[in-house]
Order: C-alpha cells, then sequence, then structure tokens
C-alpha cells in the first residue's frame, strides 16, 4: 500500500492493492530476489519474463523511477574514472557535469540525487523522456538502448502519458502477486511493522 499511495500522492495512477498477504516473520536482504545496479541489464528482461512480464511491463515498472532518488555511492563510479571504472559515455555531457557537481567524487555517498531530474516529486513521463536524451541517473536505466530495438520502441511508446498510467498500474499488482507466501509460511500482521 506505501508504494501505491506514494504513486497516487505524486498524481500517478491508483490500483487495487490486496490485503491479507502473509508476511515473513524474518526480514533479510538476502532473501530478497531483486537485482541491482551491478546486474548485466541484459539480463534484466529475462529475470522479468520468468515472472511472466513482458518488455512493455519490464520497461513501465523502470519508469517507476519517475519519483524518488539514489544515493551517490550507487553512481560515483559511473560518473568518474575510479576504481578501474570508466565514465559512461552515454550520458549526456552536460548532465555529466551536473551528476559530478552533486555528488562531488569525494562526498558523502549517502548524499540523494533525484532519479528523474526535473519533475522527481510527480509521477510522469519525464523519466523516458530523460533516458532518450542521455540524462538518466542509473546505469541501468540508460542502458535501455543496449538490449533491443523493441525496448526502444517500447520506450518511445510510453513517453505517451495515458499508456505509461495504464501500463503501470496495471503491472504493478501482478508484481505483488510474486512469490506470494502460503499455508504456514509467514504470518498476516496486525501490525505491519512488527511480527505478531
Amino acid at each position: 500500500m506505501p508504494a501505491r499511495d506514494a504513486v497516487v500522492l505524486t498524481n500517478g495512477p491508483t490500483w487495487d492493492v490486496k490485503s491479507g498477504r502473509k508476511d515473513g516473520r524474518v526480514s533479510l536482504a538476502t532473501n530478497v530476489d531483486l537485482r541491482s545496479q551491478a546486474t548485466s541489464i541484459i539480463s534484466l528482461p529475462n529475470f522479468f519474463a520468468a515472472h511472466g512480464f513482458n518488455t512493455e511491463d519490464f520497461v513501465a515498472l523502470l519508469g517507476g523511477h519517475t519519483i524518488g532518488t539514489a544515493a551517490c555511492k550507487f553512481i560515483i563510479e559511473r560518473i568518474f574514472s575510479i576504481n578501474g571504472s570508466v565514465i559512461d559515455l552515454t550520458i549526456d555531457p552536460l548532465f555529466l557535469a551536473q551528476l559530478q557537481s552533486s555528488c562531488p567524487i569525494n562526498g558523502d555517498g549517502s548524499s540523494r540525487v533525484a532519479l528523474d531530474t526535473g519533475s522527481e516529486l510527480v509521477f510522469d513521463t519525464s523519466i523516458f523522456k530523460n533516458i532518450l536524451n542521455g540524462h538518466a541517473v542509473l546505469k541501468t536505466d540508460q542502458s535501455l538502448f543496449s538490449i533491443s530495438d523493441d525496448i526502444v520502441k517500447t520506450l518511445i511508446n510510453l513517453t505517451q502519458k495515458q499508456r505509461f498510467r495504464k501500463a503501470f498500474a496495471t503491472v504493478m499488482p501482478r508484481m505483488s502477486e510474486i512469490r506470494v507466501k502460503t499455508g504456514v509460511n509467514g504470518e498476516i500482521r496486525k501490525n505491519c511493522s512488527k511480527v505478531n
């Protein structure tokens, strides 16, 4: 519900959220099967396809980056040549300078930068326009071009506001149905922030 509410509060679409879902009794990052910045962008569509998502679903989910921020420590090796990394040449040079100013090489890695520059507090299609213009903060977002022409076409199609809103509102409930706990696994919590 918090994800849906955050989207709605930022002028995004709404969708039904099923309640009564079981939560685990232990919450560890090692138990979560999410992809990180280190994941090969080429493998991401296959990861989502294995859960029944198509190309539009995959790109719409990445469109969720229209709101929110990232810590500088997650992009520093993309915007500077350090630790054997090379500056990502897919970034527009003026935007690169902006990112380097926001996340200096010896700065505080916990400082935040908007994922969708210019409208990080509004659920809109500008994330796709930023990606198309070389203004993506995350490497996974900017690398969409390197996967397939089908993904690029989908990216362009989702710049249409109503199409993106519909695609996002359709795919989010399906995300919540991945690996649902059943039977004796987990519990329906009385207070969502702690085990019963």
